[in-house]
């Protein structure tokens, strides 16, 4: 059998066998790779956190009124005229800087209500909902 070239040494094998004052083939470079490997890693100082690292909390939805379903009947001239301010009022919003949306019409009939029961709790008998209702004497 030829004998080993000096690559072909096992360095492990020839630090086990060999007495402490034998030197063997590659014996620098494998203490070279032992301390590299003992090492401890280079430090790098920590990153600062990024300034938006906190998360964003979303807001809470609004709490909605709580309303009342109440069905009311209505004249069929009335009903029309409610549709096409219902449509009016979306238009009026839809041309408004902030952005378009739809008037409900239980939203005019609501506002429009409510406008017209303020005028009766402040005028009584002498405000147009009391006029219209009221028997004339």
């Amino acid at each position: 059998m030829p004998a080993a070239t000096p690559a072909a040494v096992d360095i492990l094998d020839a630090l086990l066998r060999a007495d402490d004052d034998t030197p063997y083939p590659g014996e620098q470079d494998l203490a070279r790779l032992i301390r590299r490997a003992a090492a401890p890693p280079p430090r790098t100082p920590a990153a600062p956190p990024p300034l938006a690292a906190v998360p964003v909390q979303p807001k809470p939805p609004k709490p909605r009124a709580r309303k009342r379903k109440a069905t009311h009947y209505l004249a069929p001239e009335l009903a029309d005229r409610l549709d096409a301010a219902a449509q009016g009022l979306s238009t009026l919003a839809g041309q408004a800087p902030q952005a378009s949306r739809r008037i409900a019409k239980s939203a005019v009939v609501e506002a429009a209500l409510a406008l017209a029961l303020a005028d009766f709790e402040a005028k009584a008998a002498a405000s147009p909902l009391a006029g219209r209702l009221l028997p004339r004497t």
